[in-house]
């Protein structure tokens, strides 16, 4: 079971009346210091960059040895003056959107593309803890709200390994340990193509899965998708989980709500209550709630 705590709101409403979920992009999210694929691979990229651009120099210097071409000899002056391999790129890029009105691209490009990628990709975080504190006073209305439990069974997304990821905590950044990105690419009507690194990408899956300790207590999984949206229920909801302070109201209304949903004789009450004679939570079941 995964569980995902709620405020009151509407669109925790929304969640049973029409049985979908919102899955925010990666702005949306609460670590500032979440990683990036340029962060992990920085040294494997500028190796590629390199590579990309010396390709497309030796390239255009090799067509004008077999078909010199007047308008682009003081291009190749100007290359040869330049001292480093950036600028060299830089006057070749500029040369060839003049005179052939063809775009060279930066390979750089390529690789930021990446990262704003990763920023798009839809994430709907869960838990594995349905009674911790601080997830109640950060996401649960201050222990006034809810927690929704969604199954994790087999024929749910929840239950898939390329969907539904575990967060790994680490202060330290995720090491690149792969011989390169494994890439898709996408043709367009207008003939343009653009390549993407694939979900499944080691690289991709470790800059989406890796938080700072601190956030080490929130027990986190995300569901994943390539775009941020609305999506159907990633599984079975199966448990109810009313906070410490929710009022009896809200209990009702949120009974009423669950009645709506084809599965619910199935789902589970609980409420979160205070341990006799200590600060440490618990859940009690009950059928006979409000």
């Amino acid at each position: 079971m995964l569980y995902k705590y709620r405020e009151n709101s509407e669109y925790t409403d929304k969640i049973f009346t029409e049985q979908k979920v919102w899955l925010s992009n990666a702005k949306g999210l609460n670590d500032p210091f979440e990683c990036t694929i340029q962060e992990i691979a920085e040294d494997y990229i500028n190796k590629q960059v390199k590579i990309m651009k010396e390709a497309h120099l030796f390239g255009f210097i090799q067509s004008m040895k077999l078909s010199p071409d007047p308008s682009k000899t003081m291009v190749l002056k100007k290359i040869k003056k330049a001292i480093n391999l950036d600028d060299k790129h830089a006057i070749l890029q500029k040369a060839y959107l003049k005179y052939s009105r063809v775009k060279i691209t930066n390979p750089i490009d390529t690789f930021k593309n990446f990262d704003k990628q990763l920023q798009n990709v839809g994430i709907f975080s869960l838990s594995e803890d349905p009674i911790n504190d601080l997830m109640w006073a950060h996401y649960g209305e201050e222990h006034c709200g809810i927690a929704i439990g969604f199954s994790n069974t087999l024929e749910t997304v929840l239950s898939n390994k390329e969907k539904c990821l575990k967060i790994n905590y680490s202060d330290e950044l995720p090491k690149f340990d792969s011989d390169g990105f494994l890439m898709e690419t996408t043709v367009y009507s207008s003939g343009t193509n653009l390549q993407k690194i694939t979900l499944n990408d080691p690289t991709f899956i470790k800059a989406i899965t890796t938080k700072s300790k601190s956030w080490e207590y929130e027990k986190e999984w995300r569901y994943i998708e390539e775009n941020a949206g609305t999506y159907p229920l990633p599984g079975k909801i199966s448990e109810i989980i009313f906070g410490l302070r929710i009022e009896n109201k809200m209990i009702s209304k949120y009974r009423k709500l669950v009645k709506t949903l084809s599965n619910y004789s199935e789902i589970k009450f609980f409420k979160v209550e205070k341990v006799k004679n200590s600060n440490k939570l618990e859940l009690k079941e009950s059928t006979d709630f409000i």
